[in-house]
């Protein structure tokens, strides 16, 4: 079956609701770990790790479709300058959802990611101080004798 450029567009539409998905993940993990709540940010780690599986199962569907449809390696924003002439503002418009989208997923990731990095920041900076409070704690007492729970 000989592919159309209407194939193509469709295609991009598919993106979009997996787009959306990774987007309320990546605000479910921030709010997760704003929450301290380490089971719910693996859960989000989980569900991103299968939509991030699917979405290369589309790029590879991608790199097929424009393939047999001859269009050329370009990025998304130039799709409508390779389409068919009355295509073009349909091209446009998915094209400008699908970047949308990919946009607010990007400043979705970033935020989620600066939070995860400043609470780990955070806790490697208390694991140091409390283990030098460890070695401290671990030290004989002055004096060279060694301390009991025992009393004498």
């Amino acid at each position: 079956m000989g592919r159309t450029f209407s194939d193509y567009l469709a295609f991009l539409r598919q993106l979009i609701p997996i787009l959306e998905q990774l987007t309320a993940v990546e605000q479910r993990k921030l709010a997760a770990v704003q929450a301290d709540d380490l089971p719910a940010v693996n859960d989000c780690m989980k569900e991103e790790q299968a939509l991030s599986m699917t979405l290369r199962g589309l790029e590879q569907k991608r790199a097929r479709l424009r393939a047999e449809l001859s269009l050329p390696e370009m990025r998304l924003r130039e799709l409508p300058q390779h389409c068919p002439p009355e295509l073009a503002a349909e091209t446009a418009q998915v094209v400008d959802a699908v970047l949308g989208k990919s946009q607010v997923l990007s400043s979705a990731q970033k935020a989620a990611r600066t939070v995860m990095e400043t609470r780990l920041h955070r806790i490697d900076k208390a694991l140091r101080r409390r283990g030098l409070a460890e070695e401290d704690n671990l030290a004989p007492p002055p004096g060279g004798g060694s301390r009991t729970d025992i009393k004498v």
